[in-house]
């Protein structure tokens, strides 16, 4: 998968997470809500080491 695929597929889960955030279907759930958050985190660190990785090759 090409790295633009990559980046859609992430945006895709955090444009969907957010709206789900908003929506009120995480309320209530504390320890799964700061799971996803964590996940969100860490897709957007990810981008930006393949970001630095790719101007470096």
């Amino acid at each position: 998968m090409s790295l633009r695929g990559l980046a859609f597929n992430g945006l895709s889960l955090i444009i969907s997470n957010a709206w789900g955030l908003r929506d009120g279907e995480w309320k209530g759930f504390a320890a799964p809500k700061k799971l996803l958050l964590w996940g969100n985190v860490i897709l957007i660190l990810s981008w930006i080491v393949v970001g630095i990785a790719n101007s470096m090759a």
